[in-house]
């Protein structure tokens, strides 16, 4: 046994004292504790130090390092390798990099997993050769407008924008059948194709399929020492009679098990997001894929159930260790051809081991049909009740409307994967986000003519003075062109530096899995993938439609506030006028409360922006790509919350606002109902880059035969009136008072924010604050 291997026999001792997973105490049932205390700090320190938003900081020490470079010798030695590197194509010069990294970083077989130990090398890649390509983009070959543009339009939260590598999906169903060998087969297969069809191949082209075979090559170099190493250290490892066979099988064909399944998607997600740089967006349709291997297992004999659940809570333990803030997705379900369910044993078997384990990483979408079980449906509800809320329900008959729309077919539509947050794409094409836009910001713009009231700076453009607005169809209409030049500016910049995709961040592993790529000779994030879509993000609904609502019913309707004394509470910050803030807080003339008034102005606001934006084609670089609208915010509801001055629902200056499609913080006095009437009045198809609905439920209303069905009623209204996803937090406001006060006894308690899970411990207490607020609306 080596040192290394030595220091985890002691680990027992430390069993549920980390907090790296979030402090989950619990004895798990398929692992031990010994294992499962290695699985808490296999990516991390538990010194404190980690940030969940640093996911892919892996510290030295949790691997053997003697099998590799420390953090710091590998970015000098790297650093080196690449001064030695003549090649002029970025994808040749990244691929020899990430072939260097996998020849050299440190791994482990660790006696505590089934799964190996790779080091991340803090994306050594990345900071050696991505930043500097998009140094050299913004610095030297776009426009010189285009970084000042992005810089202004960022500066007070009008917009967010920055290039996206962070929504793709390779293509499994293609990789499983042919494996890590099969992929360069069929690479260097295209490439002879190719050059019988076309001739002599373009330097880009020989750049493209070179970089393939490079980045293939070092990954089955990669299997070749793990297989040594795991040889070598045989007789010290109880679980080499399951872990070395499948690296063997891996290094020579495609996976025959249900393990085999989960050590490649696992394989390939490490190289991919750690070393490679391009985010996995989804560990597959996991219940659909793995059950013809679960199926051949049980009829060989080769695994009993018990096994394979044992698989299955070792590898989803690998993403809560991890620990990515905003989730790692995988998706369950779907609707066959034939128009059954793909519910199946291993569908159920997830949901159990993930039940059990109680853990909140990966996080699960669950496709939702007319055809779903309802067992199924009853089982994932039932979680979500016990606060194992990690789980959104995404509708297919939304997927099938938008994408047939578009002209997939309908089974391309039924196939198509569900991604990041709630998003959706057909296989073979590649979605990324284009911009964030602040739906709250024209309104403050339109007060202050274009000009941030707290900073003093000019946002580019004026849709006229205050006083012009004599009719509130016309304040409406300076709002709508406020958020329209913001797009419009956005969209500019995006054209321009989409062009640069495959320049900064070429993505040969991605590409291999990308049959049009492979057939085209160019990269598929950029050029080579079936179809693109781009997507701008329209942030806080709630929050704008409810400060139009109360600047219509207040400055309009019955004339008692005028426009200029909401304009001077606004500049205030509502400083001496809190009658008024509180009056304005507390109208429940609000959107999502089921009332006619804030809906419709919320519908118009939003079908102007996504009937303006919706269709837009992308770049050149992306050939059959268009734009597509979303009313989903991530983080922006905080980041552009911070940024935004004070506004007429009686929010403050820098306060978080509203989160996806949905009504604000302790607006929502309609409840569930109201909020799922007032949300699927919007045109949802429109909107189909994602339209979210979270939906909070007191305790009360769930428990039992009638909780139960009560909630399975709501998300089947939710699914007959267009919704698209929806999530759950069940919460009273007590509970979360008790865990802001005492903390260490509600160390697992999560709130479901916006397409992810959060510990509410890990929250300020200014976010704490807005969930005990909207815990009380529920009341």
């Amino acid at each position: 046994m080596t040192e290394y291997h030595k220091l985890f026999v002691f680990l027992p001792a430390l069993a549920g004292t980390g907090d790296i997973c979030g402090g989950i105490k619990r004895k798990m049932k398929y692992i031990s504790d010994k294992d499962s205390a290695y699985l808490r700090q296999k990516y991390h320190t538990d010194d404190g130090s980690h940030n969940n938003f640093g996911r892919f900081i892996c510290h030295d020490g949790r691997y053997d390092m003697s099998t590799g470079f420390d953090a710091k010798t590998m970015r000098e030695k790297l650093s080196e390798y690449i001064g030695t590197i003549t090649d002029t194509h970025h994808s040749v010069i990244k691929a020899k990099a990430v072939a260097y990294v996998l020849e050299h970083t440190p791994i482990d077989l660790n006696p505590c997993d089934y799964f190996p130990g790779i080091h991340s090398l803090n994306r050594v890649v990345q900071g050696l050769l991505n930043s500097k390509w998009n140094s050299e983009v913004f610095g030297k070959l776009l426009p010189a407008d285009v970084s000042k543009t992005m810089n202004l339009l960022s500066r007070d939260g009008a917009v967010t924008i920055w290039p996206d590598y962070d929504h793709s999906v390779p293509d499994w169903d293609y990789m499983l059948p042919i494996g890590f060998p099969g992929l360069l087969e069929n690479a260097m297969k295209a490439k002879a194709d190719k050059t019988a069809r076309d001739g002599e191949l373009t330097e880009a082209e020989k750049g493209f399929y070179d970089s393939i075979e490079i980045v293939l090559n070092g990954v089955l170099r990669l299997l070749d020492r793990l297989i040594a190493y795991g040889e070598a250290h045989e007789s010290e490892n109880e679980k080499s009679g399951t872990v070395l066979p499948a690296l063997r099988r891996l290094r020579c064909g495609a996976p025959r098990t249900v393990y085999e399944v989960l050590l490649f998607i696992y394989l390939y997600f490490i190289i991919s997001e750690h070393i490679e740089v391009l985010q996995v967006r989804s560990l597959s349709n996991l219940d659909r894929v793995l059950q013809p291997y679960y199926i051949e297992d049980r009829l060989s004999g080769r695994y009993e159930d018990e096994d394979i659940r044992t698989f299955l809570a070792y590898f989803l333990m690998q993403f809560q260790a991890i620990d990515n803030y905003w989730g790692q997705p995988v998706y369950l379900g779907g609707t066959n051809d034939d128009g059954t369910t793909k519910i199946c044993d291993m569908s159920y078997m997830i949901l159990d081991v993930y039940d059990e384990l109680g853990i909140w990483n990966p996080k699960i979408q669950l496709k939702y049909s007319e055809s779903t079980p309802k067992t199924f449906v009853n089982k994932a509800l039932d979680m979500i009740r016990r606060n194992h809320n990690s789980i959104v329900f995404v509708s297919e008959d939304f997927i099938e409307k938008a994408l047939t729309s578009k002209g997939f077919t309908l089974s391309e539509a039924r196939a198509a994967d569900i991604k990041g947050c709630y998003e959706f794409s057909p296989a073979q094409t590649v979605g990324s986000t284009g911009t964030h836009i602040n739906l709250a910001k024209p309104i403050e713009y339109a007060f202050f003519e274009g000009t941030d009231p707290n900073t003093g700076n000019f946002c580019g453009i004026s849709m006229g003075k205050l006083e012009d607005f004599d009719t509130f169809d016309k304040f409406l209409d300076a709002c709508i062109g406020y958020a329209k030049y913001f797009f419009d500016e956005s969209y500019r910049c995006t054209q321009q530096y989409e062009n640069y995709y495959d320049y900064v961040n070429p993505q040969s592993l991605f590409s291999s899995t990308y049959r049009s790529a492979l057939e085209k000779g160019q990269d598929a994030y950029c050029r080579g993938a079936k179809a693109y879509s781009t997507c701008a993000l329209l942030c806080s609904i709630g929050t704008a439609a409810d400060s139009l609502a109360m600047v219509k019913k207040y400055c309009y309707d019955t004339g008692e506030v005028p426009l200029s004394e909401m304009k001077k509470a606004l500049a205030a910050n509502f400083e001496g006028c809190e009658t008024l803030r509180l009056k304005l807080l507390n109208d429940k003339d609000k959107y999502g409360n089921d009332r006619d008034m804030p809906d419709s102005i919320a519908e118009k606001y939003t079908t102007a922006l996504g009937s303006y934006i919706k269709g837009r084609p992308c770049g050149n670089c992306r050939p059959n790509g268009f734009w597509s609208a979303s009313l989903h915010n991530a983080r922006q509801y905080i980041d552009q919350g911070r940024k935004t001055g004070a506004t007429p629902d009686g929010r403050r200056r820098g306060e978080e606002m509203s989160k996806n499609a949905s009504p604000s913080q302790g607006a929502g006095a309609g409840g569930a109902t109201g909020a799922i009437l007032s949300q699927t009045k919007l045109n949802g198809q429109l909107f189909s880059g994602d339209f979210p609905l979270d939906v909070s439920l007191h305790p009360s209303a769930v428990r039992g035969e009638e909780g139960l069905n009560a909630m399975r009623s709501l998300l089947e209204v939710w699914r007959i009136r267009g919704g698209h996803a929806i999530h759950f937090n069940i919460f009273d406001a007590r509970t979360l008072r008790a865990a802001q006060a005492e903390p260490e006894k509600y160390q697992d308690l999560q709130i479901r924010v916006c397409g992810w899970n959060a510990l509410f411990n890990s929250m300020d207490r200014a976010e704490q604050n807005q969930y005990i607020r909207q815990a009380e609306a529920y009341q």
